[in-house]
């Protein structure tokens, strides 16, 4: 069998999270389905993969809503699958969710397994590479007075390196106290780009010790959340972090892109994903391949920088504008 390379897929599902990594025999890694509709689904209509692992970060809707779209249809294909117990069973969307799992290991297809610190999801020994779980712990997932407090932290390491962090819904302080001065390449998110505790000193520190390179904010056009915060893109992008986000959003221009029902890039097509149903893409998705000794990106970054500069107050150029080279 001809191996490919690992590859990481940020994923645009709107106002939700969803990132897949194909494996190098062809499986899928997918952490967090995004809300209902997400196009994650129909492309898998259109290329059915078998899927080494589901990973839900925490059970909020916009994580899991499309967990009975893959699971009904796919569940056959899917090895393993990683959850929490983040509030009362009797909830009615841990209900829904939890059931819909249940439905595919009562099946004997997989077991559910608690996310959980020392899970480890992934390992691959000829690469040095694996995706594991660093929070919660058991403790900290019973005592957790909000499903965020306990959102799941997971990383990808290759060669001893935190390449990628994935927070799920977890504060910047959470964060920093499982990653210290790790520096990855990316951090994905937390929170839609707002994290609970984005304002003040704590969040000045927290970013400063994790000191991630890049990252990405999976946003929709018209959440009602006022997400992402622009006060927290500017103190990553001050700390050296160089921002994209997945959808424009009215912080950034509420008239041009919106109004016009543009997108600023559409790459969904160029990368071979399905669009969402809803928004407009700003960065769109966006891949990564590892190339052996690092991570490359899908070649449009030089494109999408070019583009947000003519926007009106793009929030994720405030704090570097004056590093930006002339379009």
């Amino acid at each position: 069998m001809t191996l490919g390379r690992l590859e990481v897929t940020f994923w645009d599902v709107g106002q939700g999270d969803c990132s897949t990594i194909t494996l190098p025999d062809g499986r899928l890694i997918i952490i967090d389905v995004g809300p209902r509709g997400s196009p994650l689904i129909d492309w898998l209509n259109d290329k059915p993969k078998d899927i080494h692992a589901v990973v839900l970060t925490h059970n909020d809707s916009d994580h899991v809503g499309s967990l009975p779209a893959l699971v009904g249809p796919f569940k056959s294909r899917i090895e393993n699958l990683f959850m929490l117990v983040d509030r009362p069973t009797a909830n009615k969307v841990f209900d829904k969710t939890f059931r819909c799992a249940l439905e595919g290991e009562r099946q004997g297809h997989y077991t559910i397994r608690r996310l959980e610190i020392g899970a480890v999801v992934w390992e691959d020994l000829t690469l040095s590479a694996s995706l594991a779980a660093f929070y919660p712990t058991m403790s900290g997932n019973v005592t957790a007075s909000t499903p965020n407090q306990t959102s799941g932290i997971l990383c990808l390491q290759i060669n001893g390196r935190t390449e990628i962090i994935w927070p799920g819904d977890s504060s910047l302080a959470r964060v920093a106290s499982v990653c210290p001065g790790t520096h990855p390449l990316v951090l994905f998110g937390p929170h839609h780009g707002g994290p609970s505790d984005y304002r003040g000193a704590v969040a000045v520190a927290s970013i400063a010790a994790i000191s991630p390179q890049r990252g990405f904010i999976s946003v929709g056009t018209k959440n009602q959340y006022s997400h992402p915060r622009p006060k927290y893109l500017q103190r990553l992008e001050r700390a050296g972090c160089q921002i994209v986000c997945s959808q424009i959003t009215s912080c950034c221009d509420r008239n041009t892109a919106i109004r016009t029902r543009i997108p600023i890039m559409a790459t969904h097509l160029a990368l071979g994903l399905r669009p969402p149903r809803s928004g407009f893409a700003c960065r769109g998705p966006w891949k990564l391949t590892w190339t052996g000794t690092h991570f490359e990106s899908d070649g449009f970054d030089d494109e999408h920088q070019r583009r947000i500069t003519g926007l009106r107050r793009p929030q994720c150029l405030r704090g570097r504008a004056s590093r930006l080279p002339l379009p």
